[in-house]
Protein backbone atom coordinates (compact mmCIF):
# COMPACT_ATOMS: atom_id res chain seq x y z
CA UNK A 1 0.00 0.00 0.00
CA UNK A 2 1.30 3.98 -0.38
CA UNK A 3 1.65 3.82 3.78
CA UNK A 4 4.32 1.34 3.62
CA UNK A 5 5.95 3.43 0.80
CA UNK A 6 6.75 6.05 3.76
CA UNK A 7 7.48 3.92 6.35
CA UNK A 8 10.91 3.92 7.96
CA UNK A 9 12.58 1.38 10.51
CA UNK A 10 13.96 3.09 13.30
CA UNK A 11 16.44 1.56 17.09
CA UNK A 12 16.64 3.12 20.02
CA UNK A 13 18.95 3.19 22.37
CA UNK A 14 17.72 -0.35 23.51
CA UNK A 15 17.34 -2.00 20.17
CA UNK A 16 13.47 -1.72 20.11
CA UNK A 17 12.38 -1.34 16.49
CA UNK A 18 9.64 1.40 15.79
CA UNK A 19 7.52 2.70 12.45
CA UNK A 20 8.51 5.97 12.21
CA UNK A 21 7.34 8.56 8.75
CA UNK A 22 10.27 10.35 9.11
CA UNK A 23 10.81 13.31 7.07
CA UNK A 24 7.10 12.33 4.97
CA UNK A 25 4.13 14.25 5.54
CA UNK A 26 2.32 11.37 4.72
CA UNK A 27 0.23 8.55 6.93
CA UNK A 28 1.59 5.33 8.05
CA UNK A 29 -1.43 4.94 10.77
CA UNK A 30 -2.36 1.53 8.89
CA UNK A 31 0.95 0.17 8.90
CA UNK A 32 1.53 1.11 12.17
CA UNK A 33 -1.35 -0.41 13.36
CA UNK A 34 -0.86 -3.86 11.46
CA UNK A 35 2.50 -3.32 13.44
CA UNK A 36 0.89 -3.73 16.74
CA UNK A 37 -1.84 -6.36 15.98
CA UNK A 38 1.09 -8.81 14.72
CA UNK A 39 2.47 -7.96 17.83
CA UNK A 40 -0.50 -8.82 20.05
CA UNK A 41 -0.74 -12.19 18.04
CA UNK A 42 2.64 -12.48 18.06
CA UNK A 43 2.91 -12.36 22.07
CA UNK A 44 -0.47 -14.60 22.51
CA UNK A 45 1.14 -17.42 20.54
CA UNK A 46 4.47 -17.35 22.39
CA UNK A 47 2.65 -17.78 25.68
CA UNK A 48 0.65 -20.28 23.82
CA UNK A 49 -2.80 -19.35 23.66
CA UNK A 50 -5.43 -19.48 20.92
CA UNK A 51 -8.89 -18.96 20.56
CA UNK A 52 -10.40 -18.26 24.07
CA UNK A 53 -7.47 -17.79 25.97
CA UNK A 54 -6.31 -14.94 23.50
CA UNK A 55 -8.67 -12.64 25.60
CA UNK A 56 -8.61 -8.89 24.13
CA UNK A 57 -6.31 -6.71 25.98
CA UNK A 58 -8.88 -4.29 27.40
CA UNK A 59 -11.24 -7.29 29.14
CA UNK A 60 -8.01 -7.90 31.44
CA UNK A 61 -6.75 -4.24 31.70
CA UNK A 62 -8.43 -0.85 32.88
CA UNK A 63 -9.02 1.09 29.22
CA UNK A 64 -6.71 4.23 29.77
CA UNK A 65 -8.08 7.68 28.22
CA UNK A 66 -5.61 10.85 27.97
Amino acid sequence: SWMASNVEIHSNAFGDLMPTKSKSKEKIDGIAALTMALAVWLKDAKDGKTGEQAKPYYSTNKLIVL
